[in-house]
Order: structure tokens, then sequence, then C-alpha cells
């Protein structure tokens, strides 16, 4: 994936995120790091997919990519609520 499409991907993210309403107004600094925490399992997960395609043959890296996809669905399900 090129810097542009990371960079395009990040914006339609976080416009979906902006759209949705903020529930915990009370609390800002807590959802800024639900949503850091959002965007680094983003670029884990898209820094493991890579690692994947490079080595397609790789265990280790398949094992890698599928728990960055579970810790990214956590943390996308954390924070939604």
């Amino acid at each position: 994936m090129t810097q542009k499409e990371q960079m395009d991907r990040f914006e339609r993210s976080l416009r979906l995120f902006l759209k949705r309403q903020i529930r915990d107004n009370r609390e800002p600094r807590m959802t800024a790091d639900k949503l850091g925490a959002y965007l680094k399992a983003l670029q884990e997960r898209d820094s493991a997919r890579e690692l994947v395609v490079m080595k397609p043959g790789d265990s280790e890296a398949h094992e890698t990519l599928r728990s960055a996809q579970e810790v990214f669905a956590r943390v996308r399900n954390e924070l939604t609520r």
C-alpha cells in the first residue's frame, strides 16, 4: 500500500469517526486515547499485511497478521462503545 493510499484510508477512517456522535463528551481524553489506539492498530495491521505480501510462505508473518487483525478488531469494538 503506497503512502498516498494509506493517507486516503486514514482520512476516510477519520471522517467516519468524526461523523458519528461522540458519546463521552465529558471524557475527551479517553476518546482521544481510543482513537490513538485505533490508528496504531490500523498501522500495525497494514504493516503485517505488507509483510505477508513480501513473504507469502512465512508462517510467522501469517501469525503476526492474525494477531494484528485480532488486536485491530478489539480496538475497533472498544472505540464504538
